[in-house]
């Protein structure tokens, strides 16, 4: 958040450069000649120099020359973008003043004007994302009690589902 993607002297995300990375690789192979193979092996020397060069190169790309092609997949970030919204959301929610009873076993065990009950109804009737309603459901039963945090992957199905039922 706060930082772009791009090639730009501003942006905080340049794309790497092949020859850089082919340099990289030369001079971590001219430190791992001065290492003991003891040392090559316990990897932490190689791992330092590696981190002083402002590196992550130690082999030669495998994808080669092309790796300069890659870009940056806009779906997850707007997956990860939709999995956070959604997690403040849902938080809000749980948090909200309504008192969520440790006897509920079931979402209709909730009063009708439980702030999560009205939230779930909307994920599942006007929002359509059927599979996260589903996982709620699954965790209000099994997880809940366990203390366990909900947690769900967004993928593109949901942040489909999350934009068209969002505008």
């Amino acid at each position: 958040m706060g930082v772009t993607f791009g090639s730009t002297c501003d942006d905080y995300f340049k794309p790497w450069n092949y020859q850089k990375r082919l340099q990289d690789v030369k001079r971590v192979e001219k430190h791992k000649s001065k290492l003991t193979p003891k040392q090559i092996v316990g990897r932490t020397k190689v791992t330092q120099f590696i981190a002083t060069q402002k590196s992550h190169q130690e082999f030669e790309p495998i994808l080669g020359p092309f790796i300069d092609k890659a870009v940056v997949e806009p779906l997850h970030l707007a997956n990860n973008n939709w999995e956070f919204l959604f997690t403040e959301l849902f938080a809000y929610v749980i948090n909200s003043k309504t008192v969520i009873p440790s006897s509920a076993k079931k979402i209709t065990d909730l009063p009708k004007r439980c702030c999560l009950r009205k939230f779930l109804s909307c994920l599942k009737k006007k929002v359509k994302a059927n599979r996260l309603y589903n996982s709620i459901l699954r965790w209000f039963r099994e997880g809940r009690k366990s203390g366990i945090a909900f947690h769900f992957r967004f993928t593109g199905q949901e942040t489909g589902l999350m934009c068209n039922g969002f505008s």
